[in-house]
């Protein structure tokens, strides 16, 4: 709140309207008139008012001179010593408090700065408070992203563990069907030989039963030519004829199921094979996915 201005001319003006009212002029009374104001300052001020007053003359109605001369000498007598130590008092007490006045005044003046310093101290203190709490604020925030980017590299990594396990289980299934695939095409070539052979055998058994045709129907036509008919001869033909035909009718079969097999094993090394070449694929995809992952965590 503003401290209302005390000058020498409101005082001296509020002090001759306290007196025309017949009232002593006091500075309690000074100031209400006023409306405020210092009380030091009023003080000084007033002060300076009573010691012009003091200064005037007072008119009086005439009193004889033997009267005026005798109540002098009395008044002389009796109040010369009591006038002195009171002016020496009065001196004192006006010069103490005098001092005091300015001393207010000063004090006063100190508790204005004092004041203004404690708003802006005051306003400072709350652009502080309010600049912390938006430092704690963003503080808040770069907290919660960091935890947020913890939080993400954690899942990086767990995923990039997962990765790798996937990638190890894909590389061991490899190896178990490059190992399958291997026991395949060695069994396809075994199986292979076996229908060679079993090709082999059969054409030596069909050469056989030709031969053993051949001679068997050679000996019918030189029994016929010649008249000689060696039934025993010819029935003993007739029966390694039938065994040969057999062998041969066995090792047709058994060319036969040797193809059928190769076929078979065929088929399981192709589907082995392109199984292989699918893990192959998801475990370079698994490759580069776990790259990407490394380089970003």
């Amino acid at each position: 709140m503003t401290e209302l201005k005390v000058t020498k001319e409101r005082v001296n003006q509020a002090a001759e309207q306290i007196k025309g009212n017949g009232e002593k002029p006091t500075i309690a009374r000074v100031r209400d008139s006023l409306g405020g104001g210092s009380p030091n300052a009023i003080h000084l001020f007033l002060k300076e008012w009573k010691e012009g007053q003091s200064a005037e003359k007072t008119e009086v109605e005439p009193v004889p001179e033997h009267v005026q001369r005798s109540l002098m000498d009395e008044f002389e007598r009796r109040a010369s010593g009591a006038r002195a130590k009171a002016e020496a008092e009065a001196i004192e007490s006006s010069e103490v408090a005098y001092d005091l006045a300015r001393l207010g005044v000063k004090v006063e003046a100190e508790a204005v700065e004092l004041r203004e310093l404690n708003a802006r101290l005051l306003s400072e203190r709350d652009n502080a408070l309010i600049q912390a709490s938006e430092r704690q604020s963003q503080i808040d925030k770069l907290t919660e992203q960091c935890e947020a980017e913890q939080t993400a590299a954690s899942d990086a990594k767990r995923e990039t563990a997962k990765a790798g396990a996937m990638l190890d289980l894909q590389q061991s299934q490899i190896e178990k069907l490059e190992a399958n695939l291997s026991a395949v095409q060695t069994k396809l070539d075994e199986e292979r030989e076996k229908t060679a052979t079993a090709v082999r055998e059969a054409a030596v058994s069909a050469g056989k039963c030709a031969a053993e045709t051949r001679r068997a129907d050679d000996a019918v036509e030189l029994g016929i030519k010649t008249g000689v008919r060696d039934l025993d001869a010819i029935n003993e033909l007739k029966k390694e004829l039938a065994e040969v035909r057999k062998d041969a009718k066995d090792a047709e079969k058994l060319k036969d199921k040797a193809h059928n097999d190769a076929l078979r094993f065929k088929t399981q090394f192709n589907e082995a094979n392109d199984k292989n070449r699918d893990l192959a694929t998801q475990v370079q995809s698994l490759k580069a996915a776990l790259t990407e992952a490394q380089s970003e965590s």
